[in-house]
């Protein structure tokens, strides 16, 4: 059984933090899509309160305000944590969609899309990813493919994906639970 469980939307978070992920860390980490905000709440706190294992949420703030995002952090973490145990919990909100996190690299963007991605394009895009994305593509006359994107990161820009605040802890968290479980 896998040490700890990462509770994300869909598909789409799912791929993008297997393609980041260290594989020491991967290991260790069941990956589970849980769909909406409302079925990762759900699923993350049975699994908090019966299974009783570490447990790591993302979920979009959809929001780039910080006052949103701590209060989008801070309600989910209490709804997960609601008659659940007190087994570790960290919740990440992020800023403001995981789309986002891309533009930490927008070369690989530039190279799925075939149009260099401006810094002006690559600092609305941390605030607005999908929108900039959908504005791009309709730009180049290309379908955006998040698959096509992820398999040209090179490791540089994996790394600055990697030291992104909300990824960083992430792994942080991860990493204190491995050595938990190595230490038991």
């Amino acid at each position: 059984m896998k040490r700890v469980y990462v509770f994300v939307a869909g598909q789409i978070e799912a791929d993008l933090l297997q393609h980041i992920m260290p594989l020491e860390l991967y290991e260790n980490v069941q990956i589970v899509k849980a769909g909406r905000k409302s079925g990762i709440i759900s699923l993350a706190g049975s699994v908090l309160a019966r299974r009783q294992v570490p447990v790591a949420v993302l979920i979009d703030s959809d929001s780039p305000e910080p006052r949103v995002i701590e209060e989008v952090r801070s309600s989910t973490e209490e709804l997960i944590r609601f008659g659940a145990s007190s087994s570790p919990l960290e919740v990440i909100a992020v800023v403001p969609s995981i789309e986002a996190w891309l533009f930490a690299a927008p070369e690989a963007i530039s190279r799925a899309l075939g149009e260099k991605v401006t810094d002006e394009l690559a600092t609305l895009g941390k605030r607005d990813p999908k929108g900039v994305l959908q504005v791009l593509a309709a730009r180049t006359q290309r379908t955006w493919n998040f698959d096509e994107v992820l398999h040209q990161l090179h490791p540089l820009e994996i790394e600055r994906i990697r030291a992104l605040p909300e990824v960083s802890t992430l792994f942080t968290f991860l990493r204190e639970m491995q050595k938990e479980d190595q230490a038991a």
